[in-house]
């Protein structure tokens, strides 16, 4: 039962190298004292090479820009994704608007983790979403291999997440970490089925779609949505509606810029009526040269 810090560590230093919702814990203002708990039951059997469950999902994407989608490459870095042969496409670009385009659709990587509250323990085992600052952060003690298995549950190290947000703007909306030095015994807090509430946080993900899905999806076309696993979670508008075939929304009277000049910071662009399916148009047509 133990975290396997030598995969850890190899991991840490080739990266630095290289709509559906679930119940979930939201750090609070100030500081939050939590623990963070294994991802999976694995962790008891043997070892993990990693403290949280990592995924990609691609967001904005769809005919109406409300459509979000796992990305395949999260789970296998050799499977092919047309999104981002998309991104790629216009990052090779010299304009600054593919470049822009490039990024809204590029995939961003998304932590799950299981969580005891501290301040909150009657709560039990709750669900951490977070993004790449916060794991930053946390990937830096850990990785360290000063702070030791901090999953432990007799032997691991509590966590202060400090969130502050300047202004009152969620947008700049900042994260501090720091590991306790402290090691402390936590199973008093945890409930007696904590190993039910502890499960493969993978699990919560929803499979990857084919590779025609997602083309289909990233053109506009209509593809069914699998609500079977309705337990992801996400800090962005990933509602999933059904989206108009491009071929049906595309109008005799679009204007002579349609699919050519699009501009995701272009002021005409937003107030155009045409706006969601233009980028659309504009992305084929770039595949296309």
């Amino acid at each position: 039962m133990a975290l396997d810090l030598e995969k850890l560590k190899s991991k840490y230093q080739e990266k630095q190298q290289g709509n559906l919702k679930i119940d979930r814990w939201e750090p609070k203002e100030g500081e939050n004292n939590i623990r963070i708990l294994p991802h999976s039951t694995e962790y008891f059997k043997g070892t993990v090479a990693e403290f949280v469950y990592a995924y990609l999902i691609h967001y904005n994407i769809g005919s109406e820009r409300k459509t979000a989608a796992v990305c395949p490459r999260g789970s296998v870095q050799a499977t092919k994704c047309p999104i981002c042969e998309a991104s790629s496409v216009l990052y090779r670009s010299n304009d600054d608007k593919d470049k822009e385009l490039a990024s809204d659709l590029y995939h961003k990587k998304r932590y799950l983790a299981n969580v005891l509250d501290l301040g909150n323990t009657e709560k039990g085992v709750q669900i951490y979403e977070f993004g790449p600052r916060v794991y930053n952060k946390l990937m830096k003690y850990v990785a360290s291999g000063l702070f030791g298995d901090i999953l432990d549950l007799e032997k691991g190290r509590n966590i202060i997440l400090s969130k502050t947000i300047p202004g009152g703007n969620a947008r700049m909306t900042e994260y501090d970490v720091i590991v306790s030095p402290e090691h402390t015994n936590i199973t008093k807090y945890l409930p007696q089925d904590y190993l039910q509430k502890i499960d493969d946080l993978g699990k919560l993900v929803p499979k990857a779609k084919s590779y025609e899905d997602l083309k289909a999806i990233l053109e506009g076309e209509e593809v069914s949505t699998d609500t079977s696993k309705a337990n992801v979670t996400t800090e962005h508008n990933t509602k999933q509606e059904a989206a108009t075939p491009i071929k049906e929304q595309v109008k005799k009277d679009n204007p002579a810029c349609f699919g050519k000049e699009f501009s995701l910071k272009s002021a005409k662009c937003r107030a155009c009526t045409v706006f969601d399916v233009c980028k659309i148009e504009f992305i084929r047509l770039i595949e296309e040269e």
